[in-house]
């Protein structure tokens, strides 16, 4: 952690691109994807663990499932992001190029 510091911000490592090469699809299909059987098998015994063993509340987090969390869009687990993957420049390239809506 950097002196005087409380979190860590990703740092943007964003590579050169022509804007009409932009593909959304790319961009989704490095950050997200559709959980497999095994991983909804795993999931469930783990909440039916959790959900028999505990008179507690019990919260999940789904990582790689959440949409719209600004902090992901440097793509820190990426280790080649392609596309666009500055955090300010993303919040206008709907507005720029309407066509990623």
């Amino acid at each position: 952690m950097p002196a005087g510091g409380f979190y860590h911000d990703s740092i943007e490592r964003q590579a050169p691109y022509a804007p009409e090469s932009l593909d959304p699809e790319v961009w989704v299909d490095e950050m997200y994807h559709v959980f497999r059987e095994d991983e909804l098998r795993l999931l469930e015994g783990r909440a039916r663990t959790l959900y028999e063993g505990t008179t507690r509340a019990i919260i999940g987090n789904f990582p790689g499932a959440g949409f719209g969390d600004i902090a992901h869009v440097p793509a820190p687990a990426v280790a080649h992001p392609r596309g666009s993957r500055m955090v300010y420049g993303d919040s206008a390239l709907p507005g720029i190029h309407p066509r990623h809506l």
